[in-house]
């Protein structure tokens, strides 16, 4: 089970469930703005969808990190205060020695507090929750162990110590599904790998005068070094160092050779730097990579180095245009355009640039190609035609911030998580799937997606998308599809759903006209309505989809389609489905311009509710017979889905 989010529920929040959105602002203005652009695109002859094509990179998640620490940070007192809201019946609490060999099962969290000692040693053990280290003399063994953390989406699980917590693995494989995983180090705690084996890569976050010391691994991970933290690493593998340069840094520096590192210090005394208090060594490790996190008022001259990454965060009350960054960009001399910081590459290179607004910041984010992009605290992001192309992670909001995308492409991942807001709107998802987890929303607005949204936990999430049609002729009757749905989790105080309602009119036009529906049912990648074209005269035209919560708040889907002039009395598209005798009683005969392999027929009224669905067995012929008994007389619309296709034709029962 998904513990963690439970456990901070009750150990964190002592207010009720709907307190919590009591500050909630729904973003009318932001959802309007977006709708009125993508009419103005329709309108200019403009798609409203890009056409990126690229495969997500590996899944980072830095400044996911960040947010996370801040979440579990208040943790070790209440705990230890024993409140009673507390969780007990799959919780393992470790205040003594307890050793585990052999093989051992826990589902749930594991607390090690006070002079607990828990110890895995020639043990087989899977543990189905995150694992919480509190306390100076507190700590975690594992000898000649495997540890099995299953995990069902990267960053599902952490490793968590605080106040001096202990952890040690030596001789021990470590899995997390082979997926993307946390370790958070705060105050004074420490971390020791000795000939680990890791199965998922690791996001290390080191706060405070926390310490790793880590002597052979086939993967370490990234390490965020922050604070007055020290990290020592020997004969380990893949190592991405986040140089965290906060406000007031200076850093005049070159990185040595990427990959193979046989010697490298970097601290307070290093030639050219100022202003950083974390203290890093490397001996013989490969697959090194060098990362760096400048912060706003920080001056960084950057020269004849390779850079993985480099994370731009915006604190406090900052606020910044971002444009003109790209990927995998070679420098000579480049001043970012950054009016809040010197940020200065000579010939360099640069594989991946990150967004990450903080604290109370504002970033307007436009023409770049990043790599992840994510917002934390209170902070807010407005991103327009931008590519995030996957290198560095994926696209999220944390804490309370508030991300709004817009005509943009995501190469992997969205996410809405802790109490942030997403909304993603006209942009392409080529791979991944919108996810909104723990007490986020999220809402997914005329979007090309994978896989519909999906949530998690206590979160909720929007979806309205208009599939088809792209044209259609005048005089006809066509199925408008898609899907128009608000859901949120059980014990969630989120708003639901409680209608929708689909709209048309010629582009340049001022005017909607409303086309019946059945309105108060969700719909899911099926028809939301049949648009009657009659009398309308050629052009381009313009679909809305305006879904309503039970608060009354709206949310639009904006769709273009070209309306050509009508067939003549006799005529038909080629390649149509024909049915005939028109009018009907008794049975009507289905004629497809291809085999039938497994054909459903759905028959629907006028208003779009669905009367009876029928599979076809009528495999490879192109007619088929459709029984019309217990429909009363009037008009009905078929919907035939075979190999793919759909098929759409209006029909009388006399």
């Amino acid at each position: 089970m998904r513990f963690l989010f439970t456990f901070l529920i009750l150990v964190l929040l002592f207010n009720s469930l709907s307190a919590q959105y009591s500050g909630f602002h729904f973003p009318k203005t932001a959802l309007s703005q977006l709708s009125s652009q993508a009419i103005d695109r329709i309108e200019n002859g403009e798609s409203i969808l890009p056409d990126h094509k690229s495969e997500p990179g590996p899944v980072s998640g830095v400044a996911q990190l960040r947010a996370k620490y801040h979440e579990l940070k208040g943790l070790e007192q209440r705990i230890l205060m024993g409140n009673s809201r507390m969780p007990s019946s799959d919780t393992l609490w470790v205040t003594d020695t307890l050793e585990i060999t052999g093989n051992w099962f826990h589902e749930g969290a594991i607390i090690v507090a006070l002079d607990g000692f828990l110890h895995f040693r020639n043990a087989q053990a899977t543990i189905l929750g995150d694992i919480f280290i509190f306390g100076s003399n507190a700590r975690i063994q594992s000898d000649s162990s495997t540890l099995n953390i299953p995990q069902a989406f990267f960053y599902q699980r952490v490793l968590f110590a605080l106040s001096g917590g202990k952890i040690s693995y030596r001789n021990t494989t470590v899995d997390h599904s082979g997926l993307s995983h946390n370790i958070i180090l705060a105050d004074s705690s420490s971390l020791e790998l000795i000939n680990v084996t890791n199965k998922g890569f690791t996001t290390n976050g080191i706060y405070g005068k926390s310490e790793v010391y880590i002597d052979g691994t086939n993967q370490a991970g990234e390490f965020i070094m922050m604070e007055q933290s020290k990290l020592e690493f020997h004969n380990a593998n893949t190592v991405l160092l986040w140089h965290q340069f906060p406000e007031g840094a200076s850093v005049n520096f070159s990185f040595p050779g990427a990959d193979t590192v046989n010697s490298y210090r970097f601290n307070a005394a290093t030639p050219g730097v100022s202003g950083i208090e974390f203290d890093v060594l490397i001996d013989q490790c490969t697959d090194v990579m060098w990362g760096m996190m400048p912060e706003n008022n920080t001056n960084i001259h950057i020269s004849n180095s390779e850079i993985r990454a480099i994370g731009l965060w915006f604190m406090g009350s900052d606020s910044v245009t971002v444009s003109g960054l790209v990927d995998r960009s070679t420098y000579a001399d480049f001043l970012a355009p950054l009016s809040d910081r010197t940020l200065r590459l000579t010939n360099s290179k640069v594989t991946t640039w990150s967004i990450y607004p903080m604290e109370k910041s504002h970033v307007d984010l436009s023409a770049c190609i990043v790599g992840e992009v994510g917002t934390g605290g209170r902070s807010s992001l407005l991103g327009q035609q931008y590519f995030c192309d996957g290198s560095g992670g994926y696209v999220w909001a944390s804490d309370s911030s508030m991300m709004i995308n817009g005509f943009s492409y995501v190469s992997g991942y969205v996410r809405s998580q802790a109490h942030g807001t997403v909304i993603l709107a006209y942009t392409s998802l080529s791979a991944g799937f919108p996810t909104a987890m723990q007490y986020s929303l999220l809402m997914v607005l005329q979007c090309t997606l994978p896989a519909e949204p999906r949530i998690y936990d206590y979160a909720a999430a929007w979806y309205a998308y208009i599939d088809q049609p792209f044209e259609v002729a005048a005089d006809q009757t066509v199925a408008v599809t898609g899907s128009a749905w608000i859901d949120k989790m059980p014990g969630s105080t989120w708003m639901d759903f409680r209608k929708y309602q689909l709209f048309y009119q010629l582009a340049e036009a001022n005017t909607w006209t409303e086309i019946p529906v059945d309105s108060l049912n969700e719909k899911r990648d099926e028809v939301l309505a049949y648009w009657n074209t009659a009398g309308l005269e050629p052009g381009q035209y313009i679909l809305k989809l305006v879904l309503t919560d039970e608060w009354g708040n709206k949310a639009d889907a904006i769709k273009a389609v070209q309306v050509q002039a009508a067939y003549g009395m006799n005529e038909a598209p080629s390649k149509a489905m024909r049915i005939f005798p028109n009018p009907a009683k008794g049975q009507l005969t289905v004629e497809l311009p291809e085999e039938i392999t497994d054909a459903q027929l759905k028959v629907s009224d006028i208003s779009g509710k669905t009367l009876f669905t029928r599979k076809s067995e009528n495999y490879g012929e192109n007619k088929v017979m459709l029984s019309l008994d217990g429909l009363l007389p009037g008009c009905y619309l078929l919907n035939v889905a075979n190999r793919g296709k759909q098929y759409f034709h209006k029909f009388i029962v006399y």
